[in-house]
């Protein structure tokens, strides 16, 4: 990984450590034990005392795995060395295999998942919602490409309120309540993308609703299994 590049950037840049917010991952394949020193291993890597989000990656590695991770990274919240502890990629058999286990007790914190205008994820977004549990989408834009920035009724309306097509895309997930890390390496875009103080019609927004097909630019955790 990139984590002892990330770690000498965050010493160079001379930003005071509570105006950053680290988030990491991890693979639960291989359980407790590993889950809790990898975790070392990367809070070393980084040279931090804390994470402020740890994640597990994906619901990979099968229920007993899951659940061991998952029990260590109580333990790390518990402990002070992670601020939050999620998930990312899980659905509701996921979740709640965490949920109806009586050696847990606390709930995911954030799920991140692959939500943009066609994967709109409606179900598990009003499950999470219920239980507490705040939703993240990443590849807002669709694929590595973000082929969702040139789509045509993206584009439309983009044009019709003079705003960038990320900006309008930004605008309708935040709208919902939804927490977006937009991927851009150009701090042009990243101003652009934080300027989104405005609304959408609700012509608009039934527009952007409609798109969805439950479609995956990435990889679909239902091929997951829960057992």
């Amino acid at each position: 990984g990139n984590e002892r590049e990330i770690g000498e950037a965050i010493r160079d840049s001379n930003v005071p450590r509570d105006q950053i917010f680290i988030v990491s991952k991890y693979y639960p394949t291989k359980g407790y034990e590993d889950a809790l020193a990898s975790f070392e291993r990367t809070r070393s890597k980084l040279g931090v005392e804390f994470l402020d989000l740890y994640l597990i990656h994906w619901p990979g590695g099968g229920r007993k795995s899951r659940l061991g991770t998952w029990k260590a990274f109580e333990e790390l919240y518990k402990s002070g060395k992670v601020r939050a502890i999620g998930v990312s990629n899980y659905l509701e058999d996921h979740i709640n295999e965490i949920q109806n286990d009586e050696s847990l007790h606390i709930m995911p914190m954030v799920n991140q998942c692959e939500f943009h205008l066609r994967n709109q994820y409606c179900e598990l977004k009003a499950f999470c919602k219920y239980r507490g549990i705040a939703f993240m989408s990443y590849m807002p834009f669709g694929g590595e490409s973000a082929p969702l920035l040139s789509n045509e009724k993206v584009a439309d309306i983009a044009r019709k309120i003079n705003k960038s097509p990320a900006q309008v895309i930004l605008r309708w997930i935040r709208n919902q309540g939804i927490i977006c890390i937009p991927k851009t390496s150009s701090k042009e875009r990243l101003l652009e993308n934080s300027d989104i103080d405005f609304v959408l019609s609700d012509e608009d927004n039934h527009t952007f609703f409609g798109m969805d097909e439950s479609y995956h630019y990435d990889w679909d955790p239902n091929s997951v299994s829960s057992l």
